[in-house]
């Protein structure tokens, strides 16, 4: 009779089959112009024909190039940054799963541009108009920006200088006043030298009668 022998055999499948990606996403699209403490919103979906295991973001946002955790939904992995400042970034994701396989998105950029130095003038509280006044009293103009040094110039002449606000105030004679605002910027602003420029015209106030008498001589008789 024919005599029969069995061998154990172990076999190993290995997951070639690495996480892969879709759906990446940023918040502002680059270029964004500065914004002070604004947030900034990365994403990517990854699936897995097993089970995918670690997320990691990747950026030099800090100058170096950091490996970071990242906040799962369902397949969507997100990341939260606040507060660039004005510079050129890169960041990618990276994935594995549970066999460690690993696969990463493609690196993307992200550009952040200087803002502009809003300027704005006043006289005597209002924003951005020509004005006429008397000059019974003394004329304000104040000056704001969103950052640096603020200027304000009447007739060409410096009048004033100083971080925002700034405030120039004097008696005028009666003439016609042109006065203009700008600003230095930062690293995040950019310099204002255009400004904005309004006119005051300063008139003299209307005279004042009191009153207005006339008086004869004592023992005047007509005729």
């Amino acid at each position: 009779s024919a005599i029969y022998s069995s061998v154990n055999v172990s076999l190993t499948v290995a997951d070639l089959l690495a996480p892969k990606y879709s759906s990446n996403s940023s918040s502002p699209s680059s270029p964004a112009a500065y914004l002070k403490d604004r947030n900034y919103e990365f994403s990517a979906t990854w699936t897995d024909n097993i089970v995918v295991s670690t997320v990691l973001m990747e950026h030099n946002f800090t100058g170096t190039s950091t490996n970071y955790t990242t906040t799962q939904s369902t397949n969507t992995y997100n990341y939260t940054y606040r507060d660039l400042p004005v510079g050129f970034y890169v960041w990618r994701m990276y994935a594995n799963d549970t066999n460690n396989t690993f696969n990463s998105t493609d690196q993307f950029q992200l550009n952040i541009t200087k803002a502009n130095n809003e300027v704005n003038i006043y006289f005597d509280g209002v924003k951005n108009q020509n004005l006429q006044v008397t000059n019974s009293s003394a004329l304000n103009v104040t000056a704001t920006a969103s950052t640096g040094t603020v200027y304000i110039y009447r007739d060409n002449n410096l009048a004033v200088s100083g971080t925002t606000p700034q405030t120039s105030s004097a008696t005028l004679a009666a003439a016609s006043y042109t006065y203009k605002a700008n600003a230095t910027g930062n690293a995040n602003f950019s310099d204002n030298s255009t400004g904005v420029s309004q006119i005051a015209t300063v008139t003299a106030p209307a005279p004042q009668w009191s009153s207005n008498t006339t008086s004869f001589p004592s023992g005047y008789t007509n005729g």
